[in-house]
């Protein structure tokens, strides 16, 4: 047996080609260069290659010349590699068994082996091409059709692989970094063959080379070369392969860097490459059974890459944007879930933080972090695949951290972008109670001991967010108006003005109209009327007082276009006509009373009023002066003018003690006699009187309103439903009256009313009696048991029915523990409801039954628990309706707020399944809102547990005392 440095001499020998040029076949060449001796070990003489190769320029003498070289090459590599590994037991260090200089010629050898042994059985498109290879070859014929032969070959450069590849770790680490393209070819080659003798030992081999120089590899295969594609076997393997790296830790950032590495820092902005690899991204392996699982893989890896990067690179954000694009496309549930859902957390749980209209103290939000931010910035890029009308539900949220955050402004320009009436959508933030938000830096303290060289120059300030509530509603106001005119000037720059102006129409709607009791009275509170809404008028007056201020600054700035001037003035007529109308009427009612007191609401209204005209006056005196001579603007300008003289006179009915009010007063009566304007000629607005006689003869009122239910208009009927609601409300000496007529029996019947507005109206109606009498409370807990248990319901009746049981739901809130003597039978309507198959039934029978356990806290429920919970497991689990399951989720809540401190007891071994059924509802329902309800309702049995697992831990502690 020959040593190891024979057999590198012979390898030397049969890679070394001679002095003068070739002008035949080079490899017989450099066949005739092996002993004899040799040659009759390794070849076999009786097998004959009938295949010739195709060296440039080549006369080929031995058609045998390529198999014969390959196969007594192969042999010495294989003598070679036994050698090394029989004294892989006398050293401890394989690296001195073999030098560099030796491994060089070994990997030189190695190349001309692949020439005669692997590329002629490959198919073409597998791996590099011997004329890629060699100068002197300008293609390699393979064996076409034979592919027991092709295996046979390719068999046996397995076996050499193998062999030299597990001999030595020197070896094999300076083999891999050259030839991984290779082996990883013949072991494919082989399997589409199903020939693979050395499957495992490949294996083996391929996993101990690096991942980053593998998922190249895997790459430049799949890839192929410019001339030819590779087949489809060889991609589906690449591609396989390339999946499990992916899926792996740190998968995605190997394939960043490839891309970066090879096609430059901006490969990006090549928009086909990137929309390419997106494409990629988002398809789903065969190898997951569960697309969801794979995209929430390569998202959380994404997410982690851009969350470590202290700012966001450019390619990754380019390429995340894409995938999620792509993703919106094919997988859209899966775009919620995996991108969204993580995204938008922490904003609608602020979101509905900031609604907390109770909340009056300082608090801070656990659990955030600058990441929370950076998917802000995420949220910015993402405007072909988010879902709007989902962002635009945190619209409160984002304006409240518009100042303080970054990227909002991005996010609200995009989504204020297609929004109709701007100001409409900022005024009911504006009108709407929330809290406010404020970021903290706060200084990272160093440590008193450090280690030397340890350093904090990177570290930067932490980050943490407030939420102020406010005590007093006027500063709440106050406050939400300043942010409003910051988004107003920072996002919505080109609609500014327009934008002020809508606000200001839309507060003059209900600007000096009527009275905060009367608004508050007048509203239904057991169902939701269409634009029922509860507005201040004394906030409306502050607005519209702030918004002229804004506008007089933006005056100052660039001046009004001729359609704004028109507008201001049309507005500032509608201010004033309406103060005018207020002053009037109070005037008229001074006069008909002997001692007279405004109450202290009546003080701040008429304040606001005077301080809104305070700015009204001096804008038309200035429009006018400005504009005069302009035609369009001369009658415009002339009825608002008009206006100022009827406030003037209207002012005079009913004087003030306000000097600075009565100072413009006097200046404005002075500018009209200038414009020779007679005051008392102007003719005055129509002030509308009430009705006196309903006033006095309250027996007449009564009568009235019951014939007013028969009336043919539906607004007559619904107006005197509201009225009757208002009177038991109230609890007006009318209601025993209304009683003896028998208003309710006649506003039971109406409930079947085709108009919506009537029906609603009706309901709210009876809650208003029930709440006043218990036996009309029995009254419409037995009528609603008729409904329920009706048979053949129709749509009409089914939608009755779920207004009418969410109306007793909120009836037993006001009602309060007195509910529990009906407990039983509103559990059995509201289990019946349930049970229903329309899903109005189910939803509004959930929502109900969890207003009872509120209403009641809990108790009475024992008997009906097993039961309720039953059926609520089955709605998380099968029903298809997200109201529904939105409701089942609800009547959770409701259970563990009335359950308490007895959780434990009353829920028993059911809350396990719920957790878990909730828990799954939040990771995987199609539903946003569903996902949100479901993991407020995961926190609070998570507190819930905590809660009692504290109070049971400290009952075991005993104090000792020394």
């Amino acid at each position: 047996m020959l040593i190891k440095d024979e057999l590198i001499q012979l390898i030397t020998q049969l890679v070394t080609p001679p002095a003068e040029a070739w002008k035949s076949d080079p490899f017989e060449i450099l066949l005739k260069q092996c002993p004899k001796e040799v040659f009759d070990k390794f070849v076999d003489p009786t097998i004959e290659d009938p295949t010739p190769s195709t060296s440039d320029g080549a006369k080929t003498v031995n058609a045998d010349a390529r198999a014969h070289y390959s196969r007594i090459l192969g042999g010495l590599f294989l003598e070679l590699a036994g050698v090394l590994e029989s004294q892989r037991a006398t050293t401890d260090d394989e690296y001195q068994l073999i030098s560099l200089q030796e491994i060089a010629i070994i990997k030189d050898a190695f190349q001309f082996f692949l020439l005669t042994g692997v590329i002629p059985f490959l198919e073409p498109g597998v791996c590099l091409p011997a004329s890629a290879r060699s100068t002197f070859i300008k293609s390699w014929k393979v064996y076409d059709g034979n592919k027991e032969a092709c295996a046979e070959k390719l068999d046996f450069a397995a076996k050499v692989i193998v062999a030299l590849l597990k001999c030595n770790d020197a070896i094999a680490s300076q083999f891999l970094k050259k030839f991984i393209d290779d082996v990883i070819a013949v072991q494919y080659q082989l399997n589409e063959l199903k020939a693979n003798n050395y499957e495992a030992q490949l294996e083996q081999i391929i996993s101990k080379c690096p991942v980053d120089l593998l998922f190249g590899s895997l790459m430049f295969l799949s890839r192929g070369g410019k001339s030819t594609e590779p087949p489809m076997w060889l991609k589906g393997a690449c591609g396989r392969t390339l999946s499990k790296i992916l899926v792996a830790e740190g998968g995605l950032a190997l394939m960043l860097q490839y891309y970066q590495e090879r096609a430059g820092d901006n490969w990006t902005d090549h928009l086909p490459m990137t929309k390419s690899v997106a494409w990629c991204l988002a398809a789903v392996p065969k190898i997951f059974s569960h697309p969801r699982k794979y995209h929430e893989n390569i998202s959380n890896q994404f997410f982690e890459i851009i969350w470590s990067q202290k700012e966001v690179d450019k390619n990754t954000l380019n390429l995340f944007v894409s995938y999620v694009n792509e993703v919106h496309v094919r997988f859209s549930l899966n775009a919620d879930l995996t991108v969204f859902d993580k995204i938008l957390n922490f904003w609608e749980l602020l979101d509905k933080k900031l609604q907390n209209k109770e909340q009056t103290h300082t608090e801070k939000i656990e659990g955030f972090s600058k990441n929370d931010i950076r998917n802000l910035q995420l949220l910015s890029q993402m405007q072909n695949s988010y879902n709007v009308k989902r962002i635009r539900q945190l619209t409160t949220c984002f304006f409240a951290c518009a100042e303080q955050i970054p990227y909002i402004k991005d996010i609200l320009r995009a989504i204020l972008d297609s929004v109709g009436s701007l100001g409409y959508t900022i005024y009911q933030y504006v009108i709407t109670p929330s809290l406010a938000v404020r970021l903290v830096k706060k200084s990272v303290t160093s440590a008193k001991i450090q280690e030397v060289g340890e350093t904090n120059g990177n570290e930067t300030p932490s980050e943490e967010l407030w939420v102020d509530g406010f005590s007093d509603s006027d500063e709440s106001v106050a406050h939400r108006i300043d942010t409003a005119f910051y988004v107003i000037d920072n996002v919505l720059t080109a609609a500014r003005v327009r934008t002020i102006m809508e606000m200001i129409n839309v507060a003059l709607e209900e600007f000096l109209k009527v009275s905060e009791k009367e608004r508050e009275d007048d509203m239904a509170r057991f169902v939701q009327l269409d634009g029922a809404k509860l507005f201040s008028s004394t906030h409306s007056h502050f607005i519209v007082g702030c918004c002229y201020e804004r506008l007089i600054a933006i005056a100052g700035e660039r001046g009004f276009a001729q359609d704004e001037c028109i507008q201001l003035l049309r507005i500032t007529e509608n201010i004033l006509n309406n103060a005018t109308l207020k002053f009037v009427r109070m005037a008229n009612r001074k006069q008909s009373v002997d001692v007279f007191q405004m109450t202290e609401t009546e003080v701040k209204e008429f304040d606001s009023t005077r301080s809104t005209v305070r700015l009204c006056i001096p804008l038309i005196t200035a429009i006018f002066s400005l504009t005069r001579g302009a035609s369009r603007m001369q009658e415009i300008a002339t009825k608002a003018l008009e206006a100022i003289a009827n406030f003037t006179k209207a002012s005079d009915l009913f004087p003030s003690s306000d000097v600075v009010f009565n100072n413009t007063i006097d200046e404005t009566k002075r500018y009209l006699k200038t414009l020779k304007i007679d005051v008392n000629d102007v003719v005055p607005p129509v002030v509308p009187q009430r009705n006196e006689r309903r006033r006095y003869n309250q027996i007449d009122l009564c009568n009235e309103w019951i014939e007013e239910l028969h009336d043919d208009e539906p607004a007559v009927k619904g107006g005197a439903l509201m009225q009757i609601s208002k009177a038991f409300r109230q609890r007006t000496w009318h209601c025993q009256k209304l009683i003896e007529y028998g208003a309710y029996d006649t506003v039971k019947d109406m409930v079947i009313d085709d108009d919506s507005y009537v029906f609603l109206s009706a309901i709210n109606c009876l809650c208003e009696m029930a709440l006043y009498d218990r036996h009309f409370f029995e009254g419409l807990i037995e009528y609603y048991e008729e409904l329920i248990n009706a048979t053949n319901k129709d749509e009409k009746l089914v939608i009755r029915i779920g207004r009418t049981a969410e109306a007793v739901g909120k009836l037993l809130i006001s009602r309060g523990e007195s509910s529990i003597t009906f407990f039983d039978r509103l559990a059995t309507a509201f289990m019946t409801g349930i049970e229903a198959s329309d899903e109005i039934l189910r939803a509004s029978s959930c929502g109900a039954f969890g207003n009872l356990l509120v209403a009641t806290r809990g108790r009475g429920v024992e008997k009906w628990l097993d039961q309720m919970l039953l059926k609520v497991t089955n709605i998380l689990r099968i029903d298809r309706s997200p109201q529904v399951r939105r409701s089942a989720t609800d009547l959770i809540r409701h259970s563990l707020k009335a359950a308490g401190k007895d959780i434990l007891v009353i829920l028993r071994e059911s809350l396990l399944d719920l957790h878990r059924e909730v828990r799954n509802l939040w990771k995987t329902d199609r539903d946003e809102t569903v996902r949100l309800h479901a993991q407020l309702c995961c926190e609070e049995i998570d507190a819930a547990l905590r809660t009692n697992q504290e109070e049971s831990e400290r009952g075991y502690h005993r104090k000792i005392r020394f």
